[in-house]
């Protein structure tokens, strides 16, 4: 299944425009809160390409990788790091999506 995060780049763009340094992230991930429903449709587990954004803000604790939500349940399990860019890799993006 391909994700490619819409969210996180817009999100990305936004921090951007009010001069916040801020760059898109993508990672292999689990999403232990994902419905039944949605993992049949999907035919996996897996989430591929899962965007986030990475913003250089002052403050004292990060939210990347939270493996837990707030009720203790497990969340997110990030697979595979597939690293930042400060613009969104296309090409590898389709590679990999042709490859699954």
């Amino acid at each position: 299944m391909c994700v490619y995060g819409p969210k996180a780049i817009l999100l990305t763009a936004a921090a951007r425009a009010a001069g916040v340094p801020a760059r898109v992230g993508f990672a292999d991930v689990r999403n232990h809160l994902a419905t039944p429903k949605l993992l049949d449709r999907m035919g996996t587990d897996l989430f591929v390409f899962h965007g986030y954004c990475e913003m250089y803000i002052d403050g004292t604790e990060n939210a990347l990788l939270q493996p837990f939500d707030t009720d203790g349940r497990r969340h997110m399990e990030y697979v595979n790091d597939r690293g930042t860019f400060d613009d969104v890799p296309f090409e590898e993006m389709m590679r990999v999506f042709d490859e699954i």
